[in-house]
């Protein structure tokens, strides 16, 4: 059993309450001890659809931008490879009003929620976020946070442009089918993987 674990961690929906913000937020966890091994997975699926005219200069996959059977190959990743999935779903109409005005504190506190369910103890934990906030303050916020919050665990924090880590373009596709299952009632996409999720919680 490797006591290394890598954690990527994906958003989707929005934190707004206006009246053209998403009625759901997504926050999930993928969750691996192999991670050359399902990285590896997409390198090869994105140099196999390179390979045609159409994806010739694909940098970054992306759920919202691929059509299903992109969708489907990928989650087909996920599907055949030795993965957890952790997934929080906040229903907006119901969140307390004093947390709609603090959004960063109520994302870094779903992550904290999410992470308290992995079972990450005696590992060491690398910790791989997309780099959502562009001010690095918020982010040195939301590491000391989660640090804080799971002193149990050594966990080695990073911040990455999702278009350079395919780990995070994995946990996308998954984050995203989770939203669309809640948000757009689709649920092809989540049950296609529904087996995988080792925790699902809504709020």
């Amino acid at each position: 059993m490797s006591f290394e674990k890598y954690v990527f961690l994906d958003e989707s929906g929005d934190l707004g309450f206006s009246q053209k913000s998403s009625n759901y937020f997504v926050i999930t966890l993928l969750v691996t001890s192999e991670k050359k091994y399902i990285e590896n997975k997409l390198k090869k699926y994105k140099t196999k659809l390179m390979r045609s005219k159409k994806y010739k200069k694909l940098h970054e996959l992306k759920a919202n931008n691929s059509n299903d059977k992109v969708r489907f190959d990928v989650l087909d990743i996920i599907v055949t490879s030795n993965v957890e999935i952790y997934t929080i779903i906040l229903n907006k109409k119901i969140t307390y009003d004093y947390l709609k005005s603090q959004k960063e504190k109520l994302y870094n506190y779903l992550t904290r929620l999410i992470l308290d369910e992995c079972d990450l103890n005696g590992r060491s934990v690398h910790f791989i976020i997309d780099k959502r906030a562009k001010k690095k303050m918020i982010r040195d916020d939301f590491d000391k946070y989660i640090k804080q919050k799971n002193s149990k665990v050594k966990l080695n924090i990073s911040h990455f442009d999702s278009g350079n880590s395919h780990g995070l373009q994995l946990v996308d596709f998954i984050s995203w089918s989770i939203f669309k299952n809640y948000e757009s009632r689709d649920s092809r996409f989540i049950d296609f993987f529904y087996n995988k999720i080792t925790y699902k919680k809504e709020f």
